[in-house]
């Protein structure tokens, strides 16, 4: 094994397609540079970066910008002399000295070689009589001497780029003509710029040396039965391969084709460092050593990520990606990382109030891939709000349901629904539907929740008006109560959306309700718009609210962070028995998780309440019930569950203790 030095690129004899590269793309004037049109003689040197060039090569061209508004350049300053050379400095504080220059112009210039002509504003061509090779590594010279005794127009001109340090060199005379081989010192006439003429070189790129790579260098995701190719005008390579740069492989020698094929699959998700040496006339052209990691097996991103504000944490769930065996997840909130797990959900109980927090998802499989990120969702965690009663911003709902637990969802117009876009029950009969735009496919990313991810959405009818209603559970408002929430129309070309709010101080009946909103109803923009309504009128009551959509043929209303307070309310639970005492909850108290059997063989429904009423969990349809299976993770205190079976309901109290 060995390790083979890296060599600057030699000059080779095949050529290449010749290129057209241009440095400087300045707009200065009044530089002198390359000549002084307005004086009879000139003579300038200006400087160019190999960095600025970028390859080895043979120029046969050069080519300088132009601004000549006069007739007179071809009749005074047309008579030039040009000289190509290369030099290791950076910046001209004197003469580069003329035998270190090749003459490659002597001539008289025409007006053809003007590309727009003159007067007017383009690139001066111009041929060269002897080609340059240029080798790539040095700074490039170019010197011009401009020998027409005439003088010209003070308003021609050749345009220049600002440089940071001495660029260009001139001496320019009416009187004397400068001898390039032993040009005036100065400092009359002389004068140095902080600039260079903007250039075009037509330059044909050649090399021996090993060149342009594919792979090309450090490049990652390569598939494990790459072949190796690469460029030069060599008769014969050998190639080195190896995970150590400083310890590389010979895997193949003297070979004539500019292609290796490896004679096994390369290893997965692995860093390879290559060399190609080439052979000419007895010569040997060592290129550069360059690198490329292989791809892995792949792995897709999580699918499905949702995420909600329950008690004291925020709840995150997903679903596995569509390709890849994932062994982690990473999860990261706000950009930052926050924890690494292997199962399908997390809790997050880092926070507070008031905090708007964005997650998504990186899968990441045995060999350490990671997965293109998740879709991102937001969870606004609310503020402290005193005298809370009732909080609704639909989070904990499931997507794209009717089913908003604890209230009640009418679909009073029983017409059909528009369908803006593709989704299950559009087309269909809707009451208000829980709706979270970036769950859509594709995800609607320009409409957003009022906060959060999901809001309650009521969507146009074939039939209008809309009748949707959703009504809040009983409410016992204790003093000074209020009602607030935040409501948008979709969009102002079909209309505004109509909103009524009203209240019920006996049932959920529709019919027993009297409206809150003056007028018929509210005509709802289409931004966010926040309403609030006093409900001191009904201080001390049981009530109910809802929330009437009767819009005529519009698109869509939305409705989210609907809020109640009033100072001693709360939501009452209810204590209806009436079925048997059939239900067994244990371990009570609890530690954390809790279950729930029963003794009947139909199913039963499950919800979960705070001591202020407030609705923290629900679930339909069971035969029975483990809290673990559905990471409640409840604070210690005191519970409610009520537990509804067919022909009435129970409440059990549940204590849970840490």
């Amino acid at each position: 094994m060995r390790r083979i030095g890296l060599f600057l690129l030699l000059l080779g004899s095949v050529c290449l397609t010749a290129e057209s590269i241009q440095i400087g793309n300045g707009s200065l004037l009044n530089q002198h540079l390359p000549i002084e049109p307005f004086v009879s003689y000139s003579y300038s040197q200006q400087l160019y970066r190999a960095a600025d060039i970028g390859f080895t090569g043979q120029v046969s061209a050069v080519s300088f910008q132009y601004n000549i508004p006069s007739t007179y350049f071809i009749g005074s300053s047309a008579v030039w002399k040009l000289y190509l050379g290369h030099t290791q400095r950076e910046q001209l504080d004197a003469w580069v000295p003329l035998d270190s220059l090749v003459l490659v112009f002597d001539g008289t210039l025409s007006e053809d070689q003007f590309s727009n002509g003159i007067p007017g504003q383009g690139w001066l061509n111009i041929n060269l009589d002897t080609v340059f090779h240029y080798n790539g590594s040095d700074n490039l010279l170019i010197a011009v001497d401009e020998n027409d005794p005439d003088f010209g127009s003070n308003a021609d001109d050749f345009i220049c780029t600002e440089a940071a340090e001495v660029r260009g060199i001139v001496f320019a005379s009416n009187t004397l003509n400068p001898d390039p081989a032993s040009p005036p010192p100065g400092p009359e006439n002389l004068f140095t710029r902080l600039a260079y003429p903007n250039l075009r070189l037509e330059i044909t790129p050649f090399s021996l040396t090993p060149w342009h790579p594919q792979p090309e260098d450090q490049t990652t995701g390569i598939p494990t039965s790459t072949d190796l190719r690469w460029q030069s005008n060599a008769s014969s390579f050998d190639v080195w391969l190896g995970t150590d740069p400083d310890e590389l492989q010979l895997m193949a020698q003297g070979i004539a084709s500019q292609q290796w094929t490896p004679p096994q699959p390369l290893g997965l998700l692995t860093s390879y460092y290559w060399q190609v040496v080439a052979h000419a006339d007895g010569e040997t052209y060592p290129g550069p050593v360059w690198s490329f990691s292989t791809a892995g097996e792949g792995i897709g991103p999580p699918q499905n990520l949702s995420a909600y504000h329950i008690t004291d944490h925020v709840q995150l769930n997903w679903q596995p990606p569509l390709e890849g065996e994932p062994v982690m997840y990473r999860v990261i909130r706000n950009g930052v990382f926050l924890a690494a797990t292997q199962e399908i959900g997390y809790q997050d109980y880092e926070f507070g109030p008031g905090q708007v927090l964005y997650y998504y998802l990186l899968a990441q499989n045995h060999l350490g891939e990671l997965s293109d990120p998740s879709n991102t969702v937001t969870v606004h965690i609310p503020d402290i709000i005193p005298n809370l009663i009732l909080q609704q911003s639909f989070e904990a709902c499931s997507p794209f349901s009717q089913n908003i637990p604890g209230w009640q969802n009418l679909d009073m117009d029983n017409s059909p629904t528009w369908s803006p876009w593709p989704m299950q029950g559009f087309g269909e009969p809707l009451a208000w539907l829980v709706f979270p735009p970036a769950q859509l496919s594709p995800p609607q990313t320009g409409l957003e929740a009022h906060s959060g991810a999901a809001m309650a959405a009521s969507f146009n009818v074939q039939t209008p008006p809309n009748n949707d209603w959703l009504i809040t559970p009983r409410l016992q408002l204790g003093s000074a109560p209020s009602l607030n929430f935040w409501a948008r129309s979709h969009t102002v070309d079909y209309g505004l959306e109509r909103l009524r709010v009203l209240i019920s101080t006996t049932d959920a009946d529709p019919a027993s309700f009297t409206s809150l909103n003056s007028g018929n109803w509210l005509s709802v923009p289409a931004e966010w718009t926040e309403y609030s309504f006093d409900l001191a009128a009904w201080q001390g009551q049981s009530v109910h609210l809802a929330f009437n959509c009767v819009s005529w043929d519009a698109l869509a209303l939305y409705l989210d962070d609907i809020v109640v307070t009033g100072e001693g309310g709360y939501v009452p639970v209810g204590e209806d028995i009436a079925v048997p005492d059939c239900f067994k909850v244990f371990p009570n108290p609890a530690r954390g998780t809790f279950s729930v059997e029963t003794t009947r063989k139909s199913p039963f429904n499950l919800a979960l309440y705070d001591l202020r009423g407030r609705e923290l969990f629900s679930i339909r349809n069971l035969s029975s019930f483990q809290s673990a299976e559905h990471a409640l993770n409840l604070a210690a205190g005191v519970y409610f569950l009520r537990l509804e079976a067919e022909g009435g309901s129970q409440l059990k109290r549940l204590a849970v203790i840490k």
